[in-house]
């Protein structure tokens, strides 16, 4: 297999696993929005930011609908998490490309350091003058961070009790008021502690099913849809409360119904 028949073949692999879910919900936010718009029904699919809305199914950013959430107390987006698609879909092709030039080998791997870490001083840099950067910036550093656990894997030890100094650092690094720095070098080992000291519960759990990305796509809309019903005076937990169960169903019928039968089309 030639490296541009493997990066096709990869591309393809993370597509069907994104794009079905994605449009199918996509296209339910638009539906429902035309029922709870403040705009008439008519005017509503009149409305070019209606369409405009669609190219979420494409990763193509467009956070708002016409009339819909506009006394959003956070803010009117219909689905705000939408923004991290494009972030991890341009990871994987960087990470992809990694592969490719030998990089994930232990000893050649270690060189990638001092190019990420000269990388994210100039993004900070320029972060300062543009925002989006900054917020980009984390959710790379941790994709990154989680190739260098892989790569490591034989070395890392987990252990209960280190887990428990991590967590106490992080909370020191909120205190402190720098919890992004904190999140970086700490959080990753918290969560895969926890991931592989529990992984027995979670190989029952996930027989049932992965509907991790499923839930992360519901999960905003949900929650949005929940407060406007309440006039925007519900508490956040009252509304997570209510959200879990919810974005559950819905998380488990698209699994179902659109994910798993979009992955067995393309034979992933």
């Amino acid at each position: 297999m030639n490296k541009y028949s493997g990066l096709r073949k990869y591309l393809t692999a993370r597509l069907v696993r994104i794009l079905p879910a994605l449009i199918f919900v996509v296209i339910c936010c638009v539906l429902v929005g035309s029922i709870i718009s403040s705009y008439s029904f008519f005017e509503y699919f009149k409305n070019a930011e209606t369409y405009r809305y669609l190219l979420n199914g494409f990763m193509i950013l467009q956070h708002n609908l016409p009339g819909v959430f506009e006394e959003a107390v956070y803010i009117p987006t219909v689905n705000g998490s939408l923004w991290t698609l494009p972030v991890e879909f341009l990871c994987n092709i960087m990470c992809y490309l990694v592969f490719q030039l030998g990089f994930f080998d232990e000893k050649k791997f270690v060189w990638t350091v001092p190019f990420v870490l000269s990388g994210t001083i100039l993004l900070i840099r320029v972060g300062l003058k543009i925002p989006i950067i900054k917020e980009v910036l984390g959710p790379c550093l941790l994709f990154y961070i989680g190739i260098v656990y892989w790569i490591y894997r034989e070395r890392i030890k987990y252990d209960i009790r280190y887990m428990g100094i991590a967590a106490v650092c992080l909370a020191a690094c909120s205190l402190a008021g720098v919890l992004q720095i904190g999140l970086l070098i700490f959080f990753p080992y918290i969560m895969l502690s926890w991931w592989f000291k529990s992984r027995q519960l979670f190989c029952r759990i996930s027989k049932l099913g992965d509907y991790s990305y499923t839930m992360y796509l519901w999960g905003f809309p949900v929650q949005q849809f929940i407060a406007e019903r309440f006039n925007w005076n519900v508490s956040p937990y009252m509304n997570t409360f209510i959200a879990i169960p919810v974005c559950f169903m819905l998380a488990f019928f698209t699994y179902y119904c659109i994910e798993k039968p979009g992955k067995k089309l393309f034979q992933m």
